[in-house]
């Protein structure tokens, strides 16, 4: 299971960042309110529809919570792109679904 969950998350991270129309289907689809949350996150990571820094994952721990649910922690860094690093962490709870394994709620720092 947690091989499964690692291979998702960092799957659905690299996802997100590597691909700016992520980002703005998943707007098209929200609420309005969100809408300019995926305005921001496009201009303040992406240039000419390519990421600006690279991102890569330290630390990634897997924790299960049960058959159906998990928690996957890690560290996040964006280097490159003649900008300053940056880092933090994040955490995703993660659900078992019929469909596969879906990330239902991220805090990131």
């Amino acid at each position: 299971m947690k091989s499964s969950i690692r291979r998702a998350a960092v799957a659905l991270l690299a996802a997100v960042l590597a691909a700016p129309a992520v980002a703005a289907d998943w707007a098209a689809d929200e609420a309005d309110i969100r809408r300019p949350i995926a305005k921001a996150f496009r201009e303040k990571y992406f240039r000419d529809a390519r990421p600006i820094q690279q991102l890569r994952y330290e630390q990634l721990a897997v924790r299960p919570l049960g058959p159906d649910a998990a928690l996957a922690t890690a560290r996040w860094i964006l280097s490159g792109g003649d900008k300053p690093d940056l880092s933090g962490w994040f955490t995703l709870a993660w659900e078992r679904t019929p469909a596969g394994w879906r990330a239902v709620h991220d805090h990131s720092s």
